[in-house]
């Protein structure tokens, strides 16, 4: 008994944290034109874990001080975790960099989000449709971060992973 509940546990946590970082990061290269990385876990996948836990430990801690706070710093911290997936780096220079990608846009984001949130339930009815609706969903998150990562770099040589 305990082995299968080992096994299934594994399996798990495979699903719930691998594979929508897989998702992420494959949007990532389709968006940069980069052949796409599949189920390749690369060392950036840790890194991401732990940034996407600050992250979301810091916007539950403004959620309940307020439901502004939270929203605010939700997006400004939107794009943590695909910096960390496209540059590496440490955690600081990530929350950094998205802080500063995102400045003007908060209303902006704040909208797109709903959309998405509205679009993804919609989709989640069928499994298909929430496959689609997710892929959908990080391809637009892939391409906002594209934009203002070339708004902010004014380089896309620097995106090239090739460190």
């Amino acid at each position: 008994m305990v082995s299968i509940t080992s096994t299934i546990s594994f399996f798990l946590l495979f699903a719930l944290v691998s594979f929508p970082i897989m998702y992420k990061q494959n949007a990532l290269d389709a968006v940069f034109n980069r052949p796409m990385s599949g189920l390749d876990v690369n060392n950036r996948f840790f890194s991401y874990a732990v940034a996407m836990f600050i992250y979301w430990m810091i916007v539950s801690m403004g959620l309940s001080l307020g439901f502004s706070p939270g929203i605010f710093l939700a997006q400004r911290w939107r794009f943590v975790g695909l910096h960390i997936l496209e540059h590496g780096g440490n955690i600081r220079d990530a929350f950094a960099a998205s802080w500063n990608m995102t400045r003007g846009y908060v209303l902006f984001f704040i909208g797109a989000a709903c959309v998405q949130w509205v679009f993804l339930l919609f989709c989640a009815s069928t499994g298909v449709g929430l496959f689609i609706g997710i892929s959908l969903r990080d391809l637009m998150q892939a391409n906002m971060y594209k934009k203002l990562h070339l708004d902010y770099d004014k380089d896309l040589s620097v995106c090239s992973r090739e460190s």
